[in-house]
């Protein structure tokens, strides 16, 4: 239970709820039923201080509000379900009645409380819901058509007077103790049931809230009317006044009783008119309140739900699962914004009109204009507040950067305002610019999450062409495009070196296999870049900070980071939360079937392939990912996945493997994939096995187990009626630079002799689609009027050691299947151990970085002598304005700009 209030309610208020609470059928059955176990009666004394404290305590509460709140809190302290749809009408009672209370309108107060059944008539309808609960128990199916035919009996006859069966509400009380107090027939609930509304509901609200906004405009020319006719029929009443007292001054006792009765008929109409006028400002006040209501709900719906699971998507396409309807689905979402921004607008002034409307009425003792202005202010505070968040959200980023950003190279990006330009934002955004600038992930989260101003964010690196001006597009989306940026520095925070800090110490543990350490390399620190609107204002809404986060990506300088990198981008893209509501540095255990599905999805982004990877393939993966004697099935962290070597005896992870060999099909085995002739995923054990299986000689291509993106050819060959396998020593991208697979597998003498690779592809027809392609090279090279030269190469089997050629030192047995090493005798070595180079765009960029001439603006300098600047040849022509001044207009340079509140 909820504390009690820490001031007591004031007594003839909390005997009010108390006389609410004794007629309220419902509520009582479940009391009486023990709802709320040995303590209900304790609950039902703490249910109505608590019930009159909210009421009277909270500022801008409606029906709606008050009912969530006292259906949540007996669902929690009760254990009771009300089906019978009572708390609405009971939590507007309440209001009302807390609204003549406060008001000091005795007179409707008392008029409302006469309405109540009494406290006798409410006890015997709780006495026939019992005895119909144990008689319908009884009567079954019988029952219920009697009860029926009762209902359409009473229907059809129009005799108020006759006695109908008082059915009243019913209690179920089920195996887990929970009381349900709903009607003896099923009804449609008016409100929606509990979660996110549906598609259909959706639509549904929508409607009305074009309905109550067309309502409320009517409303409000009838408020408009009425307080004209009855200020008119007041000024009327004041002159029959004066012309009284003028009769009685005069002694015109003839005239004085026919202008004594005109005063009083005038009286009893001006009377109807206030009666009527107060009436249709209440009705206003609800209707604004209903329309309040719906876009609260409806917006709460797009924002959290709708557009949060677009990003969701938005941010899973970036590792290559599907999001089909990208733009039309954004499309739907700009037109709720819109449908949002345009209503929300519209009640505002309506709010607002009718504030300055009651502001200048005349104004009475009863003090119900103060009461109504007090109510509309805080709808229109209510909707002013929605409005400002809904712009704020609806700027989002339509086109993520790359997750990978390099220095020194440009990226393309793409921001959109949703709400498009229903409010005349076009023409507020004239003068402002679009920045985008990068921030550390840290500070992006603690910005989203509402722990950090956007003033105190901190720029960590330099954006070239970071201005862009946001425009209307042709159809119809105001977008600011990135087109030429380029991220030209980063700082990047260095990890303390190594021994610096003693942990031990310190008292902290080693981090295990579960945990982070503090310090983290460059690879492991994540951005974002942040969008920004500069000096965004909204008509008289003020200026106010508009900005959107990209989704967190990585910065490399060199492309060895890039493995790392792209391994941190996957897991965060995959496991992480779109809205950053996680622990900055929480570890998400990923189960191995999702785990597996990203990575299918993500070699097919990555290497362009037709045909994904296979379940076959996956189940490798597996089988290499959980280390023998590790739990199978166990969830996996990310230092598993990127962090932990695979096995002792090697020095790469998971992660690096896999994506090397992506890297390899991507830049030279695409084909040999895609056309199913690279097998690729299987050990050197079972490659072994399946080649000897087979019926005729054949081999088979496999990545490397113990070497990172090379591929073997692995090929059995007989001796003595015996099958042997033998496995090349893998090539990796630079071996296939100099001699590509195709021709290692034409010029190897051992695999002239083998006619299929396996299963049974025939090895002839896979090399023709490669013969064109080397007939090309060769024709190019031809022209250089060299004699070209060619690499062959030869594998030294068991028979060529026989001949007189010797095995190296370190070569194993043809039959070994767990060397340290892959064997290749023949192994082509690259030309060069060091290399050295660097790309002479990053050294140019570096060069003018640091002598500053980017900086300082030189740009002549940069050009050299035989620049010559164009001037203009024709000055500019000058357009005359003097006609301005004949309509009597100020001229800019002395106009008066409004003021508007400088807020956030």
């Amino acid at each position: 239970m909820e504390a009690l209030p820490a001031t007591p309610v004031h007594p003839e208020w909390r005997a009010i709820v108390d006389r609410v609470l004794t007629v309220w059928s419902a509520y009582q059955l479940g009391v009486e039923q023990q709802a709320g176990g040995d303590e209900t009666s304790e609950k039902h004394v703490w249910f109505g201080d608590v019930l009159a404290d909210h009421i009277a305590n909270s500022r801008g509460l409606n029906a709606d509000g008050l009912e969530e709140w006292i259906t949540a809190l007996l669902y929690q302290d009760f254990d009771l379900v009300l089906e019978d749809d009572s708390i609405y009408p009971t939590s507007h009672l309440l209001l009302e009645a807390y609204g003549y209370w406060k008001a000091g309108n005795r007179a409707r107060l008392g008029q409302l409380m006469d309405t109540l059944p009494s406290e006798e008539r409410v006890r015997e309808a709780r006495r026939a819901s019992r005895r119909g609960a144990d008689q319908e128990e009884e009567e079954g199916e019988e029952g219920e058509a009697i009860e029926e035919e009762d209902e359409m009996r009473d229907r059809s006859d129009d005799d108020e007077d006759r006695p109908k069966r008082d059915r009243g509400p019913r209690t179920v009380v089920d195996d887990d103790g929970w009381t349900t107090v709903s009607h003896r027939r099923s009804v449609d609930n008016r409100r929606f049931a509990a979660g996110p509304p549906t598609t259909m509901q959706c639509d549904e609200m929508r409607s009305s809230l074009v309905l109550v906004t067309k309502e409320s405009m009517g409303l409000w020319e009838e408020n408009k009317d009425l307080q004209g006719r009855f200020v008119n029929d007041l000024g009327e009443l004041h002159r029959i006044q004066l012309a009284i007292g003028q009769l009685e001054s005069d002694q015109r006792h003839d005239q004085l009783a026919q202008a004594r009765q005109s005063l009083a008929e005038m009286q009893r109409r001006a009377s109807s008119l206030y009666d009527c006028l107060q009436e249709k400002r209440s009705q206003l006040v609800k209707k604004l309140g209903d329309g309040l209501q719906h876009v609260a709900l409806l917006q709460n719906n797009l924002i959290s739900e709708r557009l949060l699971e677009w990003k969701n998507r938005q941010k899973l396409f970036q590792i290559g699962i599907p999001f089909e309807n990208r733009e039309q689905s954004l499309d739907d979402l700009q037109c709720d914004f819109e449908l949002l921004a345009e209503h929300n607008w519209q009640m505002r002034t309506f709010a607002s009109w009718q504030i300055d409307l009651l502001r200048r009425g005349p104004q009475l003792t009863d003090n119900n204009a103060q009461a109504h202005i007090n109510n509309l202010s805080t709808i229109l505070d209510q909707l002013t507040k929605l409005l400002c968040m809904l712009v704020s959200q609806s700027f989002i980023v339509s086109v993520q950067p790359e997750p990978v950003l390099k220095t020194q190279h440009k990226f393309v990006t793409e921001a959109r305002l949703l709400i498009g330009d229903k409010l005349g934002i076009r023409q507020h955004l004239v003068h402002t610019n679009v920045t985008v600038r990068i921030i550390a992930e840290e500070e992006a989260r603690l910005l989203s999450i509402g722990n950090m101003g956007y003033p105190e964010v901190k720029t960590v690196g330099t954006i070239s062409n970071e201005y862009e001006k946001i425009n209307m597009d042709e159809r119809g989306h105001m977008v600011c495009k990135f087109n030429n940026s380029k991220l030209t520095r980063i700082a990047h925070r260095k990890p303390p070196p190594k021994g610096s800090l003693d942990m031990k110490a310190m008292g902290v543990p080693s981090p295990g296999p579960n945990m982070l350490m503090t310090s983290q390399a460059a690879t492991d620190q994540k951005y974002a870049l942040l969008y920004n609107i500069s000096s965004f204002q909204l008509g008289n809404l003020g200026k106010f900070d508009v900005w959107t986060l990209s989704l967190p990506l990585m910065v490399t300088v060199h492309g060895s980071q890039d493995c790392d990198a792209q391994g941190a981008i996957l897991w965060q893209r995959a496991f992480a939360n779109v809205n950053r509501c996680g622990a900055a540095n929480e570890l998400v255990l990923a189960s191995w079937p999702d785990l597996a599905q990203v990575i299918r999805h993500k070699f097919s982004l990555f290497t362009g392939a037709k045909r994904p990877l296979s379940d076959t393939d996956l189940s490798y993966l597996y089988e290499k990912l959980y280390a023998p004697g590790s739990q199978e099935g166990k969830p996996i962290t990310f230092h598993q996945f990127a962090k932990q070597d695979l096995r002792d005896d090697v020095g790469f992870t998971f992660w690096e493997w896999l994506f090397s060999c992506m890297q390899l099909i991507k830049q030279k085995l695409l084909k040999f994939w895609d056309e199913g002739w690279l097998i690729g995923f299987i050990s050197k054990h079972d490659a072994s096995a399946q080649l000897l299986q087979m019926p005729h000689s054949s081999f088979l291509l496999r990545f490397s187990d113990t070497q990172t993106g090379a591929v073997s050819i692995c090929f059995a060959l007989e001796d003595d009626n015996k099958k042997i396998p033998f496995h090349l020593a893998p090539f990796t991208i630079k071996d296939l630079d100099q001699l590509s697979l195709a021709q290692r597998i034409i010029t190897c003498p051992q695999l002239k002799e083998i006619r299929f690779l396996y299963p049974s592809i025939d090895k002839e027809e896979m090399l023709k689609y490669f013969e064109s392609e080397e007939r090309q090279k060769a024709e190019q090279e031809s022209t250089t009027g060299y004699i070209m030269s060619e690499i062959v190469m030869v594998a030294k089997t068991a028979k060529q050691s026989q001949r007189g050629a010797s095995f190296a030192a370190d070569s194993p047995s043809p039959l070994s299947n767990h060397s340290k090493l892959d064997w290749s005798p023949g192994e082509v070595l690259p030309g060069g151990a060091n290399n050295n180079s660097m790309d002479v765009g990053d050294e140019l960029v570096s060069m003018l970085n640091n002598s500053g001439l980017m900086e300082n603006g030189d740009v002549e300098a940069l050009l050299g002598p035989g620049f010559r600047p164009q001037l203009p040849s024709q000055p500019l022509q000058q357009i005359d304005l003097s006609f301005v001044d004949q309509f009597g207009q100020p001229v800019m340079g002395n106009m008066q700009q409004p003021q508007f509140y400088n807020g956030h």
